[in-house]
């Protein structure tokens, strides 16, 4: 993670597949993106959002779509956040990738 250890974020979030979502991103963005292991964190709270930034490789040239290379942890992991009232959304390069997660601190979890 980059930055300061932040303060503790709690929401109605269903502990165990919010872990696995993060890893799924987390595995995602290493795959599609720059391959090198190293897979950049961000979270922040934002009003009553808690957005959470996955980031592999610099984000410059033609931009693409995410497809089934993406591989099965990335759309679990999608529709896991998806369940929980969140949003994903996704820029994708030739070797980088963003991956940003909006997850509601208020509401309930939809299993």
């Amino acid at each position: 993670m980059i930055g300061p250890n932040p303060p503790p974020i709690t929401g109605p979030w269903d502990a165990a597949h919010l872990v696995r979502a993060i890893a799924g991103f987390a595995q995602a963005a290493n795959r599609i993106g720059a391959g090198s292991g190293a897979v950049d964190l961000v979270f922040e709270q934002e009003g009553d959002v808690v957005q959470l930034r996955f980031a592999s490789g610099g984000l410059f040239g033609e931009e693409k779509a995410v497809a089934a290379d993406a591989g099965f942890s990335f759309f679990r992991a999608r529709q896991f956040v998806l369940a929980m009232g969140g949003e994903v959304r996704t820029r994708r390069y030739e070797r980088a990738v963003e991956i940003a997660v909006g997850l509601p601190l208020r509401g309930g979890y939809t299993p």
